[in-house]
């Protein structure tokens, strides 16, 4: 977490219904790109600043048994000079994901959890060609080739090609 001004940047904001009881008792938990972990606290918002490009921000809170309660996660692209705020709701049972919204900044795709456990940018010192979340945020997949993006995309299942390209 980088604290003072910055040009691109992400606020988060865990938020909790008053009738969840019990929930102001723990703290929520915020993850930016698969790094480190930060605890915070409810309704005050966490300011990272980030460079451009691809983000994904998780959110949970630890309740008795379950250590990451909620867990959710949203990804999208931030482009240069913009900034945006996400906002975290706590699930109305343990059982659930919580709602992750974007409330400002550029349209966001929600990412399931179990795709957060694989999510990290590649880079050519570090990842084979495959299938990975499109950095661009308009599709769901995107294929890196080793080296670089390629406009080649899946979306359900289904490959294609982007019609405005890897840029």
């Amino acid at each position: 977490m980088i604290t003072g001004v910055a040009t691109e940047y992400i606020d988060v904001i865990a938020t909790y219904n008053p009738l969840a009881f019990g929930a102001e008792m723990t703290k929520p938990s915020v993850c930016l790109d698969g790094g480190q972990v930060w605890r915070t606290t409810w309704t005050t918002p966490v300011r990272f600043a980030v460079a451009p490009g691809a983000h994904l921000v998780e959110v949970w809170a630890a309740w008795i048994t379950k250590p990451e309660m909620g867990r959710s996660g949203v990804q999208f692209t931030l482009v240069p000079g913009v900034g945006a705020t996400v906002s975290w709701r706590v699930p109305p049972t343990v059982f659930q994901k919580g709602k992750m919204t974007v409330v400002s900044g550029l349209a966001a795709k929600a990412v399931p959890v179990e795709a957060v456990q694989h999510h990290a940018q590649p880079s050519p010192a570090m990842a084979p060609a495959a299938w990975h979340p499109d950095p661009l945020g308009r599709f769901p997949l995107r294929w890196w080739d080793g080296s670089r993006w390629t406009d080649d995309v899946s979306e359900g299942g289904a490959s294609t090609k982007d019609p405005q390209g890897a840029t």
